[in-house]
């Protein structure tokens, strides 16, 4: 990804945080045509949408804020740290409380294992059809209600 991508979905750029008796979708992958793909699909289901370049800018944020997205839809292959590693990072700070579903073209046996290994709730190969994602999301995502506290 070039330098101008990495300073559009930086996390001073990151979209409204949450909507009232909204859901929140956070995308957190390095391609920005994946991310534009997504929020087309999603807002169309009622979710709000923040995106994220990188691992580590999306792991921040939710610091921040104080609160958790209601699903997480994490690219696999990410340049400095990797969907799996942001996966496990995530579990470790906040337990099964967030839904995550890796997205990836890498859709062999040994990759799908390893993400289920690392704790996302389902795996999602890529090119992914538009009715099952948004199945698969609306079967795992936390229901509207109140933020969630990191706490």
């Amino acid at each position: 990804a070039s330098g101008a991508v990495l300073q559009f979905w930086d996390v001073a750029d990151a979209v409204p945080l949450m909507v009232k008796d909204g859901r929140e979708m956070m995308s957190i992958d390095d391609t920005q045509v994946n991310h534009m793909v997504l929020e087309r699909i999603f807002t169309k289901e009622g979710f709000t949408f923040t995106s994220f370049c990188d691992g580590k800018s999306a792991l921040d944020a939710i610091q921040e804020r104080g609160y958790l997205p209601d699903c997480v839809l994490l690219d696999v292959m990410m340049p400095e740290m990797s969907g799996i590693e942001v996966c496990q990072r995530l579990r470790e700070l906040y337990g099964q409380q967030l839904p995550i579903l890796l997205i990836s073209a890498k859709s062999d046996e040994e990759n799908i294992v390893q993400g289920f290994q690392a704790g996302c709730d389902d795996y999602v190969s890529k090119p992914f059809k538009r009715k099952e994602l948004v199945s698969r999301v609306e079967s795992r995502c936390v229901k509207p209600g109140p933020a969630r506290s990191v706490e």
